[in-house]
């Protein structure tokens, strides 16, 4: 056995190989839009209150770009590299990477939920495998209780999709929209205070670019508290540490 092999180095391997920039803890995603709303609301957040949530145990990426990532991607991408994960520990026993899955709270990503957590894999909802609401509850990392709180705290928009863009403020969205009226599929739906805006693929990259050059971290209040709640299931402070 090559002695200069060390716990980590497995996963390492595999995710140099795709480009991964894995972490100690990692938050897999469909894309690389929701990479950039996450790292700008990090940004923001961090220039506020000198505490970081991405950094520095922390990396939040895609498994693919275009149409090698998405759902299917992410779907596709998870268990070789969790799997690799599980079994790659320390002189311990103890898992050096762990990673969990984002999807969009829509029609493909609940199917990539519901696959990723089928009967022949062991992975649990609401503990390896996520969908994006506009509220993850923080109290419990008990999968079954999270996944009835989830319901609770979300049953006001029951039934009404939740892309990453439909955690910035409503605001942002509107000013968008009328400046870019063929940006949308369809008219915002608005419930209590959320809204679902079904974007044009094209149109996704055009509003990341204006709402990076335009939000403030009040605009990203539900982007960064999807971060804390993603980070309190990874067992990292759902406040953030400090950046220096």
């Amino acid at each position: 056995m090559n002695s200069q092999f060390q716990p980590g180095d497995l996963v390492r391997r595999v995710a140099g190989h795709h480009g991964w920039p894995v972490k100690e803890r990692s938050i897999l995603v469909e894309g690389e839009h929701d990479q950039r709303y996450f790292i700008l609301a990090d940004r923001l957040y961090s220039k506020e209150h000198n505490l970081c949530l991405i950094c520095p145990r922390l990396a939040i990426f895609p498994t693919g770009i275009g149409e090698d990532g998405g759902s299917f991607g992410l779907q596709r991408n998870f268990h070789p590299l969790r799997h690799v994960m599980d079994i790659d520990m320390n002189q311990n026993g103890k898992k050096v990477f762990h990673a969990i899955a984002l999807f969009d709270s829509d029609i493909e990503g609940k199917r990539g939920f519901g696959a990723l957590t089928s009967n022949h894999l062991n992975y649990r909802k609401w503990r390896d495998v996520f969908l994006l609401q506009r509220s993850i509850p923080r109290t419990t990392r008990d999968p079954v209780q999270v996944e009835k709180l989830v319901e609770k705290n979300n049953e006001h928009w029951r039934g009404m999709e939740c892309e990453i863009e439909d955690l910035v403020a409503i605001g942002i969205i509107k000013e968008f929209v009328a400046e870019n009226p063929n940006s949308v599929q369809r008219p915002i739906e608005e419930r209590d205070g959320a809204v679902h805006c079904k974007f044009h693929r094209h149109a996704k990259a055009n509003f990341v670019r204006f709402v990076e050059n335009n939000a403030i971290l009040e605009d990203l209040t539900l982007i960064v508290e999807t971060l804390k709640s993603l980070r309190f299931h990874l067992g990292l402070p759902p406040d953030g540490e400090p950046t220096s």
